[in-house]
């Protein structure tokens, strides 16, 4: 156990492995701030490093040696930025910090309202010494909700008085009047932000306001108008100018709470489902679309014990849609073309809508000016409806009014919805994804997806040949594609291309999307896709903050990797050449880069091998990082003689821990690797001794930990592994007694709940599995009476004889919705007989 814990140490703090070289070193260690490289935390959210920060907001400081034994705090507002003997100071992007206390331990501070939007710098002073420079990330706005115990999740911090609910609130933005760094707001003069507020309480809309607090620094108290409905266990969202808070609850429930709604006898075989994104248990269904294109739609409000056939007819554009239904995004609607369907749907299927809310009683009819092609929504609850013809263009519907109003289409001929909207993908026109080049010598093929690297101003890869350029140019273009300078590569380098992904049946349009847009024919190259973009395959990154262009490249004759940067303002282009006989992991249709936000770094799979060829598994055995801050090239190895999977996904990024597992049987793995972007350390986690192997990783950025299924003998039948990347320590969440496997399902942020199903032996039965990530304590869920399977039914081999009989098992439908938004559980619920009983809806402790 001591040297796990010397271990860790070390690896949060590798600067004090110095410490224990000679005497006079350690001498100086009483002094001497240390601030963790992971120690910069949001106060109220509690989310790990890289945290975000709004201006103005607080934050903790983690670390050793930060302030006295004895805990000293500010006696008054405004709260000093120099505290304590000897004097300790905290300074962001060179900002004095105002301080609340220091221990040695902790800090908590403000940021700075002057603190620009990006990644800040802090330090921390303590007399004359110093501590290293950590980061973190400040936004203009980022809206937080402090909750009981400051765990970041759970219960908000609040107060009520009759119907008015009061929580505190930081990072809500400039406020009018401004408020001054380190002081309260003004009792005689509240400040209140300047973004608009909304607030939104067990999926129904309450007015919100928000005042900076008279007697607390960097906080506002936002009151709340509690809806008719709320309950306890609701989930509360808070929006500032659209930036939401960490969702918490109005009250924790002890238990969960299962509600249910039998199925009327009648009901055809439903095999769509829509949950509404904020109201738990208000479900669209449908069954399979008819021959007229008419969908048999229902809509269930479980809360209310409600069950509604839909009169009519709901229809879509796309006759493979399972269901007519479109939720809104942060809203609590649903919204559906009404049929039939017009004869030519490329050009629009319907020009009315009909809209379901849970505050009406009767659907609201839509009149649109023409036929409609697709119904989403653009977030804050409204509905957007792209409508067809030779020039298209959107309308928003607000589903609590019905109002329509045009929707802007994006400068240069962007959709919304497409790319942002913005007239391209990633603001970049469509110009450059169709556009032709000519740079002499050969040099026609973009390579690279176009980059904005200034107003007007885009950054193109172009070579002679899309898999193995022999030449290649940087040609920087206008938003119309006409070049205005070029820039070449160094002697005997060339960009990397990674092998093309093999072709799939059918395709031709964007990934995705492989029959193009019906019905768009001012994107060029639609229907039928871009072409270009399937060449985009070089690999690039973009930093603005030291406005450089980074391409992966490698010697013409193949002998080294590196990377190859081109300055975007003056400056010499240069090559940095991985360390010798060290390579890029070149064997998958993807070479993903991470970036690194806590050490300014990207980092990629590396390892012996220069070969370009598609392999699976994709063999790396360590990590090439390139430093952008002080340009540099390292590589880091793994354990021992480790190997892992670097094709696809197998690999991943939290929180700047780079993680991937290496590849055993059966594409199971029992050794999950991970480069620590921070301290570029590697280490490895062994499973628990009671599993085998382990499938399907999943990451959980707000525990800073992955899951995966345990597998012994078929996927999931050991239970759940969870491996904690601060601890570097795996547990095993076991397949509970009675149950044969597990499958994950998500993780709600709002409780820290692990969603699984089980399975019970012989396919008899399922069951919900609620896993508690901060305790480890397991609930499973009863079902409801005469209930045998939720969510879906295991798949069964047909009969000899029967359709399908000699092949692979019958698939069915998931028709569930594990949503992180509401904290629940919505299924669609089955007998022994495996026919469908009714629906269920569980809100999550």
């Amino acid at each position: 156990m001591m040297l796990f814990v010397l271990y860790q140490v070390m690896r949060q703090f590798p600067i004090l492995v110095g410490l224990f070289v000679g005497s006079a070193v350690w001498a100086q260690v009483p002094n001497a701030p240390v601030v963790s490289p992971r120690g910069v935390i949001n106060a109220f959210t509690q989310a790990p490093a890289p945290t975000t920060v709004g201006a103005g907001g607080l934050i903790w400081i983690k670390g050793l040696n930060l302030g006295p034994a004895e805990p000293v705090t500010a006696k008054d507002t405004p709260w000093p930025t120099t505290i304590s003997d000897p004097a300790i100071t905290v300074t962001i992007n060179n900002r004095p910090a105002p301080i609340y206390s220091a221990s040695p331990s902790l800090i908590v501070a403000q940021v700075p309202y002057e603190v620009p939007n990006g990644q800040a710098v802090l330090t921390v002073k303590r007399g004359d010494v110093t501590s290293r420079p950590v980061r973190f990330n400040v936004l203009n706005i980022f809206s937080s909700v402090k909750t009981v115990d400051d765990a970041g999740f759970g219960a908000a911090d609040f107060k009520v008085e009759g119907n008015m609910l009061t929580l505190r609130a930081s990072g809500l933005g400039p406020a009018a009047p401004a408020l001054a760094t380190g002081a309260a707001g003004n009792k005689d003069n509240l400040a209140t932000p300047r973004g608009a507020i909304r607030a939104v309480v067990g999926g129904f809309p309450a007015e919100a306001k928000a005042t900076a607090s008279p007697d607390r620094v960097g906080e506002f108290d936002v009151t709340i108008d509690l809806p008719g409905t709320a309950q306890p266990g609701d989930v509360i969202i808070l929006q500032v100018a659209n930036n939401s808070a960490n969702r918490t609850l109005y009250q924790r429930i002890p238990e969960p709470a299962v509600s249910y709604l039998p199925i009327p006898a009648g009901t055809p075989d439903l095999r769509g489902f829509t949950a509404s994104d904020l109201r738990p248990g208000y479900i669209g269904l449908a069954a399979a679309r008819a021959d007229d294109g008419c969908y048999p739609s229902f809509v269930a409000d479980l809360l209310n014990k409600k069950w509604n056939k839909v009169d009519g007819c709901l229809t879509t554009a796309n006759r493979n849609q399972a269901s007519p239904f479109t939720a809104a995004n942060d809203g609590n609607a649903l919204a559906a073309f009404v049929g039939p369907p017009a004869a030519d749907a490329t050009a629009g299927v319907s020009s009315k809508v009909a809209l379901y809310n849970p505050a009406r009683q009767e659907a609201m009819s839509i009149d649109l000016p023409a036929n409609g092609v697709n119904i989403g929504s653009a977030g804050r609850g409204d509905f957007t409806v792209l409508i067809g013809g030779q020039t298209p263009s959107a309308k928003t519907i607000d589903p609590e009014t019905g109002e329509v109003k045009d929707a802007a289409v994006g400068a240069g001929g962007g959709i919304p919805g497409i790319g942002g909207g913005g007239g391209g993908i990633g603001n970049v026109p469509v110009a450059l994804l169709t556009a032709t080049y000519d740079l002499g010598d050969g040099i026609t093929k973009a390579i690279g997806a176009p980059v904005a690297i200034a107003a007007n101003s885009f950054g193109v890869l172009v070579a002679d040949n899309v898999d193995k350029p022999t030449k290649a140019k940087l040609a920087i273009v206008d938003a119309t594609g006409k070049v205005t300078a070029t820039r070449d590569f160094p002697a005997d380098y060339l960009p990397i291309i990674p092998p093309a992904q093999p072709a799939a049946v059918g395709g031709g349009g964007i990934p995705g999307l492989p029959g193009g847009i019906p019905g768009i024919p001012g994107i060029p190259g639609l229907p039928g896709g871009i072409a270009n973009l399937a060449n985009f395959r070089a690999v690039t990154v973009l930093d603005a903050t030291s406005r450089s262009y980074i391409v992966v490249s490698t010697k013409a004759d193949g002998s080294a990797h590196g990377f190859v940067v081109f300055p975007l303002a003056a400056g010499n282009i240069r090559a940095f050449p991985l360390p010798e006989g060290k390579f890029f992991a070149v064997c998958s249709p993807q070479l993903r880069n991470f970036q690194l936000d806590l050490s300014r770094k990207i980092a990629f799979s590396a390892g012996a091998s220069s070969e370009i060829a598609i392999k699976n598994p994709c063999p790396a055995q360590g990590f090439a990082t390139y430093d952008l801050a002080t340009p540099g090239v390292e590589f880091v190895a793994l354990p021992g003689s480790g190997s892992f999977n670097a094709s696809g996904n197998s690999e991943n990024e939290l929180n700047d821990y780079v993680y991937g597992a290496n590849t055993s049987t059966a594409n199971r793995s029992d050794t999950l690797y991970v480069f620590d972007g921070v301290t570029s350390s590697t280490f490895r986690f062994d499973l628990p001794p009671e599993v085998a192997s382990f499938t399907n990783l999943a990451p959980i950025s707000d525990l800073n930990a992955v899951v995966g299924l345990a597998t012994n003998r078929v996927a999931g039948d050991a239970g759940i592994v969870y491996f904690d990347m601060e601890l570097a320590s795996s547990r095993l969440m076991p397949t509970p007694e009675g149950f044969a496997t597990v499958t994950i399902s998500t993780v709600l942020p709002a409780t820290r709940k692990l969603i699984a199903r089980g399975t019970k032996a012989n396919n008899a039965g399922t069951n919900y599995l609620i896993y508690d990530l901060t305790t480890g304590d397991l609930r499973i869920i009863d079902n409801p009476p005469g209930v045998a399977f939720v969510g879906t039914v295991p798949a069964q081999a047909p009969a000899p004889g029967q359709p399908g009989g000699g092949g692979g098992a019958q698939q069915n439908p998931v028709l569930q919705s594990i949503n992180g938004k509401s904290n629940t559980i919505e299924a669609v619920t089955y007998g022994a007989d495996r026919k469908q009983t009714g629906v269920m809806l569980i809100r999550v402790h």
